[in-house]
C-alpha cells in the first residue's frame, strides 16, 4: 500500500531488504527521502539510519513502523454436542 502511495509521488523507488543494503544505496544514490522501516533483518531501521546521518547528517530519513496486523473476525461459536438436535 504504502508503494501505491509514494508512486505517485516519486519518480523513482529502490528498495532493500536490509538495513545493510540501504546504507550501501544511499550511499551509492543519494535519494532526496529515504521511508525507512525500523524493523528489518541483518541491521534494523534505527541502527541504519544512525550510519547514513554519520556521513550524510542532512539525510531526510522517515522512519516507518510497518505492521502486519490480522482483519478482525468477530468470534464464531463452533457447532459441538450442545447444538445438536
Amino acid at each position: 500500500m504504502l508503494r501505491r502511495v509514494v508512486e505517485r509521488l516519486a519518480m523513482e523507488i529502490h528498495e532493500c531488504e536490509d538495513g545493510d543494503d540501504v546504507v550501501k544505496a544511499y550511499a551509492e544514490q543519494s535519494p532526496d527521502l529515504v521511508l525507512m522501516d525500523i524493523h528489518m533483518p541483518r541491521m534494523d531501521g534505527l541502527t541504519a539510519t544512525r550510519q547514513i546521518r554519520s556521513f550524510h547528517p542532512a539525510a531526510r530519513v522517515l522512519i516507518v513502523r510497518l505492521m502486519k496486523t490480522k482483519s478482525f473476525d468477530p468470534p464464531h461459536k463452533k457447532p459441538g454436542p450442545a447444538d445438536m438436535s
